[in-house]
């Protein structure tokens, strides 16, 4: 029976990013999904943040349930 090996490395954080600025649609079709993965990136950002200045044991369970991409 082999063991999983656990993760020892600093888990990287993300720049703030704004995907409105990068992604236009004229036709307003996309606003919605735009926004909503913008909001998921800023989510999973401070998810990371949290975890790397936090004190004590790691929640990597909570980083493994944060989602980039935002179900519809």
């Amino acid at each position: 029976m082999s063991s999983v090996p656990i993760y020892t490395f600093e888990l990287p954080t993300t720049g703030s990013l704004s995907f409105v600025d990068y992604f236009f649609d004229g036709s307003d079709v996309y606003t919605y999904q735009i926004s909503n993965a913008t909001q998921a990136r800023a989510n999973l950002r401070a998810v990371l943040k949290e975890s790397k200045h936090g004190d004590g044991d790691k929640d990597y369970l909570r980083l493994v349930k944060a989602r980039l991409i935002p179900e519809t």
